[in-house]
Protein backbone atom coordinates (compact mmCIF):
# COMPACT_ATOMS: atom_id res chain seq x y z
CA UNK A 1 0.00 0.00 0.00
CA UNK A 2 2.82 2.43 0.85
CA UNK A 3 4.53 1.71 -2.45
CA UNK A 4 1.32 2.44 -4.36
CA UNK A 5 0.80 5.64 -2.37
CA UNK A 6 4.30 6.82 -3.25
CA UNK A 7 3.86 5.98 -6.92
CA UNK A 8 0.48 7.71 -7.12
CA UNK A 9 1.88 10.79 -5.38
CA UNK A 10 4.78 10.99 -7.82
CA UNK A 11 2.47 10.71 -10.83
CA UNK A 12 0.10 13.39 -9.55
CA UNK A 13 1.36 16.47 -11.37
CA UNK A 14 -1.33 18.78 -9.97
CA UNK A 15 0.25 19.05 -6.53
CA UNK A 16 3.64 19.35 -4.96
CA UNK A 17 6.18 21.83 -3.72
CA UNK A 18 7.86 23.45 -6.70
CA UNK A 19 11.60 23.41 -6.07
CA UNK A 20 12.68 24.78 -9.41
CA UNK A 21 10.75 26.13 -12.40
CA UNK A 22 12.37 27.72 -15.42
CA UNK A 23 10.97 28.35 -18.87
CA UNK A 24 7.61 26.91 -19.91
CA UNK A 25 7.71 23.17 -19.22
CA UNK A 26 4.10 22.46 -20.21
CA UNK A 27 4.59 24.11 -23.58
CA UNK A 28 7.96 22.43 -24.08
CA UNK A 29 6.47 18.98 -23.50
CA UNK A 30 3.96 19.38 -26.35
CA UNK A 31 6.42 18.53 -29.14
CA UNK A 32 9.52 16.42 -29.68
CA UNK A 33 10.45 12.83 -28.98
CA UNK A 34 9.08 11.96 -25.56
CA UNK A 35 11.02 10.06 -22.93
CA UNK A 36 9.12 9.02 -19.81
CA UNK A 37 10.10 6.80 -16.89
CA UNK A 38 8.69 5.91 -13.49
CA UNK A 39 10.88 4.87 -10.57
CA UNK A 40 10.46 3.37 -7.13
CA UNK A 41 13.01 2.70 -4.40
CA UNK A 42 11.86 0.75 -1.34
CA UNK A 43 12.72 1.08 2.32
CA UNK A 44 16.28 -0.08 2.90
CA UNK A 45 17.82 -1.02 6.21
CA UNK A 46 21.39 0.09 6.81
CA UNK A 47 22.44 -3.47 7.71
CA UNK A 48 25.80 -2.46 9.13
CA UNK A 49 28.88 -4.62 8.61
CA UNK A 50 29.34 -4.60 12.38
CA UNK A 51 26.06 -4.92 14.32
CA UNK A 52 25.18 -2.30 16.89
CA UNK A 53 27.18 -2.92 20.04
CA UNK A 54 28.83 -1.20 22.96
CA UNK A 55 30.51 -1.70 26.31
CA UNK A 56 29.86 0.39 29.41
CA UNK A 57 31.09 0.55 32.99
CA UNK A 58 29.08 2.57 35.51
CA UNK A 59 30.36 3.26 39.00
CA UNK A 60 29.13 5.67 41.64
CA UNK A 61 30.61 8.79 40.11
CA UNK A 62 31.82 7.78 36.64
CA UNK A 63 30.58 6.22 33.40
CA UNK A 64 32.87 4.84 30.70
CA UNK A 65 31.49 3.89 27.29
CA UNK A 66 33.41 2.05 24.58
CA UNK A 67 31.36 2.22 21.39
CA UNK A 68 31.43 2.60 17.61
CA UNK A 69 29.73 5.91 16.98
CA UNK A 70 29.36 8.70 14.48
CA UNK A 71 28.59 11.23 17.21
CA UNK A 72 30.79 10.96 20.32
CA UNK A 73 29.31 14.10 21.86
CA UNK A 74 25.84 12.64 21.62
CA UNK A 75 27.08 9.47 23.33
CA UNK A 76 28.27 11.59 26.24
CA UNK A 77 24.92 13.33 26.69
CA UNK A 78 22.83 10.17 26.25
CA UNK A 79 24.97 8.37 28.85
CA UNK A 80 24.72 11.35 31.20
CA UNK A 81 20.95 11.43 30.80
CA UNK A 82 20.60 7.71 31.45
CA UNK A 83 22.87 7.63 34.50
CA UNK A 84 21.99 11.02 35.94
CA UNK A 85 25.69 11.91 36.09
CA UNK A 86 27.20 15.24 35.15
CA UNK A 87 28.45 15.06 31.52
CA UNK A 88 31.96 15.78 32.82
CA UNK A 89 31.88 12.39 34.52
CA UNK A 90 31.10 10.51 31.32
CA UNK A 91 34.12 9.25 29.38
CA UNK A 92 33.59 8.16 25.78
CA UNK A 93 36.12 5.82 24.16
CA UNK A 94 35.26 5.90 20.46
CA UNK A 95 36.34 2.77 18.60
CA UNK A 96 36.55 2.24 14.87
CA UNK A 97 33.13 2.37 13.24
CA UNK A 98 32.07 -0.87 11.57
CA UNK A 99 30.17 1.17 8.98
CA UNK A 100 27.89 3.97 10.12
CA UNK A 101 25.88 5.32 7.16
CA UNK A 102 23.83 7.43 9.55
CA UNK A 103 22.57 4.54 11.69
CA UNK A 104 25.02 5.24 14.52
CA UNK A 105 23.71 8.71 15.32
CA UNK A 106 20.52 7.86 17.22
CA UNK A 107 21.92 6.84 20.59
CA UNK A 108 19.59 3.86 21.12
CA UNK A 109 22.60 1.53 21.22
CA UNK A 110 24.24 3.81 23.78
CA UNK A 111 21.17 4.04 26.01
CA UNK A 112 20.69 0.26 25.95
CA UNK A 113 24.16 -0.67 27.14
CA UNK A 114 24.38 2.16 29.68
CA UNK A 115 20.96 1.28 31.16
CA UNK A 116 22.04 -2.32 31.70
CA UNK A 117 25.45 -1.30 33.07
CA UNK A 118 23.75 1.06 35.50
CA UNK A 119 21.85 -1.86 37.01
CA UNK A 120 25.12 -3.79 37.31
CA UNK A 121 27.21 -0.98 38.78
CA UNK A 122 30.91 -1.74 38.95
CA UNK A 123 30.72 -4.51 36.32
CA UNK A 124 31.70 -3.89 32.69
CA UNK A 125 28.78 -4.82 30.42
CA UNK A 126 28.98 -5.53 26.70
CA UNK A 127 25.83 -5.61 24.55
CA UNK A 128 25.77 -6.90 20.96
CA UNK A 129 22.53 -6.51 19.04
CA UNK A 130 21.34 -9.48 17.01
CA UNK A 131 20.85 -9.00 13.30
CA UNK A 132 17.13 -9.55 13.80
CA UNK A 133 16.88 -6.82 16.45
CA UNK A 134 19.06 -4.46 14.46
CA UNK A 135 16.73 -4.84 11.49
CA UNK A 136 13.57 -4.65 13.59
CA UNK A 137 14.72 -1.40 15.18
CA UNK A 138 16.27 -0.07 11.98
CA UNK A 139 16.20 3.48 10.66
CA UNK A 140 15.36 2.79 7.06
CA UNK A 141 16.12 4.81 3.98
CA UNK A 142 12.90 6.56 2.99
CA UNK A 143 10.66 5.06 0.39
CA UNK A 144 10.67 7.25 -2.73
CA UNK A 145 9.10 7.37 -6.16
CA UNK A 146 9.47 9.61 -9.16
CA UNK A 147 8.06 10.24 -12.60
CA UNK A 148 10.31 11.99 -15.10
CA UNK A 149 9.09 13.22 -18.48
CA UNK A 150 11.15 14.92 -21.16
CA UNK A 151 10.95 15.87 -24.81
CA UNK A 152 14.03 15.89 -27.00
CA UNK A 153 14.83 18.45 -29.66
CA UNK A 154 16.17 17.78 -33.14
CA UNK A 155 19.68 17.64 -31.67
CA UNK A 156 18.65 14.90 -29.25
CA UNK A 157 19.07 17.10 -26.17
CA UNK A 158 16.23 17.71 -23.71
CA UNK A 159 13.94 20.55 -24.71
CA UNK A 160 11.88 20.22 -21.56
CA UNK A 161 12.13 18.11 -18.40
CA UNK A 162 9.45 17.67 -15.77
CA UNK A 163 10.47 15.92 -12.54
CA UNK A 164 7.85 14.81 -10.02
CA UNK A 165 9.17 13.10 -6.90
CA UNK A 166 7.43 11.85 -3.77
CA UNK A 167 8.92 10.47 -0.59
CA UNK A 168 8.37 10.19 3.14
CA UNK A 169 11.01 12.91 3.60
CA UNK A 170 10.72 16.15 1.60
CA UNK A 171 14.16 16.29 0.01
CA UNK A 172 14.76 17.04 -3.64
CA UNK A 173 18.55 17.19 -3.58
CA UNK A 174 20.17 16.16 -6.86
CA UNK A 175 16.90 16.87 -8.68
CA UNK A 176 16.20 20.57 -8.23
CA UNK A 177 19.84 21.59 -7.89
CA UNK A 178 21.30 19.54 -10.72
CA UNK A 179 23.57 21.52 -13.08
CA UNK A 180 21.84 19.71 -15.97
CA UNK A 181 19.13 22.37 -15.71
CA UNK A 182 21.53 24.88 -17.30
CA UNK A 183 21.47 22.78 -20.46
CA UNK A 184 17.67 22.37 -20.49
CA UNK A 185 15.66 25.50 -21.40
CA UNK A 186 12.44 24.31 -19.78
CA UNK A 187 12.99 22.61 -16.42
CA UNK A 188 10.73 21.91 -13.46
CA UNK A 189 11.24 19.86 -10.29
CA UNK A 190 8.49 19.20 -7.75
CA UNK A 191 8.43 17.09 -4.62
CA UNK A 192 5.61 15.78 -2.47
CA UNK A 193 5.55 14.44 1.06
CA UNK A 194 3.42 11.58 2.32
CA UNK A 195 3.44 10.44 5.93
CA UNK A 196 4.17 6.92 7.18
CA UNK A 197 4.76 5.41 10.59
CA UNK A 198 8.06 3.77 9.62
CA UNK A 199 11.23 4.97 11.35
CA UNK A 200 13.56 6.37 8.71
CA UNK A 201 17.08 7.76 8.73
CA UNK A 202 19.85 9.34 6.64
CA UNK A 203 21.19 6.22 4.87
CA UNK A 204 24.28 8.21 3.88
CA UNK A 205 22.22 11.09 2.51
CA UNK A 206 18.43 11.38 3.00
CA UNK A 207 16.65 10.35 -0.22
CA UNK A 208 19.68 11.58 -2.18
CA UNK A 209 20.66 8.04 -3.11
CA UNK A 210 17.23 7.53 -4.66
CA UNK A 211 17.15 10.88 -6.44
CA UNK A 212 20.58 10.37 -7.97
CA UNK A 213 19.51 6.96 -9.25
CA UNK A 214 16.31 8.42 -10.72
CA UNK A 215 18.00 11.25 -12.56
CA UNK A 216 21.10 9.46 -13.82
CA UNK A 217 19.12 6.49 -15.13
CA UNK A 218 16.78 8.88 -16.91
CA UNK A 219 19.65 10.80 -18.49
CA UNK A 220 21.08 7.52 -19.77
CA UNK A 221 17.70 6.69 -21.29
CA UNK A 222 17.55 10.09 -22.98
CA UNK A 223 21.02 9.53 -24.42
CA UNK A 224 20.03 6.09 -25.68
CA UNK A 225 16.86 7.48 -27.28
CA UNK A 226 18.89 10.23 -28.96
CA UNK A 227 21.58 7.70 -29.99
CA UNK A 228 24.27 9.82 -28.34
CA UNK A 229 27.09 8.46 -26.19
CA UNK A 230 26.01 8.86 -22.50
CA UNK A 231 29.31 10.49 -21.48
CA UNK A 232 29.16 12.92 -24.39
CA UNK A 233 25.49 13.58 -23.59
CA UNK A 234 26.45 14.69 -20.09
CA UNK A 235 29.29 16.83 -21.42
CA UNK A 236 26.78 18.76 -23.50
CA UNK A 237 24.38 19.18 -20.59
CA UNK A 238 27.18 20.42 -18.34
CA UNK A 239 28.83 22.72 -20.89
CA UNK A 240 27.32 25.88 -19.35
CA UNK A 241 28.05 24.98 -15.72
CA UNK A 242 30.97 27.06 -14.35
CA UNK A 243 32.21 24.25 -12.09
CA UNK A 244 34.44 22.30 -14.48
CA UNK A 245 35.09 19.68 -11.82
CA UNK A 246 32.10 17.79 -13.17
CA UNK A 247 33.62 17.54 -16.63
CA UNK A 248 37.02 16.71 -15.19
CA UNK A 249 35.54 13.85 -13.18
CA UNK A 250 33.69 12.55 -16.23
CA UNK A 251 36.77 12.72 -18.45
CA UNK A 252 38.96 11.07 -15.82
CA UNK A 253 36.64 8.14 -15.14
CA UNK A 254 36.01 7.63 -18.86
CA UNK A 255 39.75 7.39 -19.47
CA UNK A 256 40.41 5.02 -16.56
CA UNK A 257 37.50 2.76 -17.53
CA UNK A 258 38.50 2.73 -21.22
CA UNK A 259 35.05 4.04 -22.07
CA UNK A 260 34.09 3.44 -25.69
CA UNK A 261 36.13 0.28 -26.09
CA UNK A 262 34.68 -2.72 -27.90
CA UNK A 263 33.30 -5.00 -25.20
CA UNK A 264 32.80 -8.76 -25.46
CA UNK A 265 29.33 -10.18 -25.75
CA UNK A 266 27.43 -10.06 -22.46
CA UNK A 267 29.50 -7.16 -21.13
CA UNK A 268 28.37 -3.55 -20.81
CA UNK A 269 29.31 -0.32 -19.04
CA UNK A 270 27.13 2.27 -17.37
CA UNK A 271 27.98 5.80 -16.24
CA UNK A 272 26.60 8.17 -13.62
CA UNK A 273 27.67 11.37 -11.87
CA UNK A 274 26.34 13.19 -8.85
CA UNK A 275 27.14 15.66 -6.12
CA UNK A 276 26.23 15.30 -2.46
CA UNK A 277 25.78 18.46 -0.37
CA UNK A 278 25.98 20.83 -3.30
CA UNK A 279 24.84 24.26 -2.18
CA UNK A 280 21.90 25.84 -3.97
CA UNK A 281 20.31 29.26 -4.12
CA UNK A 282 16.83 30.06 -2.81
CA UNK A 283 15.30 29.26 -6.20
CA UNK A 284 17.07 25.88 -6.44
CA UNK A 285 19.92 26.84 -8.75
CA UNK A 286 23.16 24.90 -8.17
CA UNK A 287 26.18 26.72 -6.73
CA UNK A 288 29.50 25.89 -8.42
CA UNK A 289 32.46 24.66 -6.37
CA UNK A 290 30.37 23.23 -3.58
CA UNK A 291 29.78 19.70 -2.37
CA UNK A 292 31.63 16.61 -3.58
CA UNK A 293 31.36 15.58 -7.22
CA UNK A 294 31.82 11.89 -8.01
CA UNK A 295 31.60 10.11 -11.36
CA UNK A 296 31.47 6.33 -11.72
CA UNK A 297 31.55 3.78 -14.51
CA UNK A 298 30.48 0.24 -13.71
CA UNK A 299 31.42 -2.72 -15.88
CA UNK A 300 28.86 -5.51 -15.78
CA UNK A 301 29.02 -9.04 -17.16
CA UNK A 302 26.03 -11.31 -17.76
CA UNK A 303 26.73 -14.99 -18.43
CA UNK A 304 24.73 -17.14 -20.81
CA UNK A 305 22.94 -18.55 -17.78
CA UNK A 306 21.95 -15.08 -16.67
CA UNK A 307 24.42 -14.74 -13.81
CA UNK A 308 25.43 -11.13 -13.20
CA UNK A 309 28.95 -10.13 -12.15
CA UNK A 310 30.56 -6.73 -11.62
CA UNK A 311 34.28 -7.19 -12.25
CA UNK A 312 35.18 -3.52 -12.16
CA UNK A 313 34.03 -0.15 -10.85
CA UNK A 314 35.95 2.99 -11.80
CA UNK A 315 35.41 6.14 -9.74
CA UNK A 316 36.72 9.70 -10.10
CA UNK A 317 36.02 12.68 -7.89
CA UNK A 318 36.81 16.36 -8.08
CA UNK A 319 39.70 17.51 -5.92
CA UNK A 320 40.86 20.40 -8.07
CA UNK A 321 42.95 23.15 -6.51
CA UNK A 322 40.26 25.65 -7.47
CA UNK A 323 37.62 23.67 -5.62
CA UNK A 324 39.81 23.10 -2.57
CA UNK A 325 40.84 26.76 -2.29
CA UNK A 326 37.21 27.85 -2.57
CA UNK A 327 36.18 25.53 0.25
CA UNK A 328 39.07 26.72 2.38
CA UNK A 329 38.07 30.34 1.85
CA UNK A 330 34.52 29.53 2.93
CA UNK A 331 35.14 27.30 5.88
CA UNK A 332 38.74 27.96 6.86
Amino acid sequence: MLFRSAADAAKDTTKGNVLRNQGDVDEGLKSGRKVEMEFMTPYQDHFLMEPLNGTALVTGDRCDVWISTQHAQQVMYVAADETGLNPEKVHVHATYVGVGCGRRIYGDDVRTVVAIAKKMAGTPVKVIWTREETTRQGRYRDIAAAKLTATLGDDGMPRALDINQASSRPIGRNLSDTPYQLGIPNFRARTKLFATNIMTGPFRGPVYTSNCFFLETFINNCAETAKIDPVEYRRRLLAKFPDKGWLKALDEVAQKANWGQTLPRGTAQGVAIGNWAMANTSDGAPVPLSGSTVAAIVTVEVSRRGNVAIPRVDVAFDRSEEHTSELQSRFG
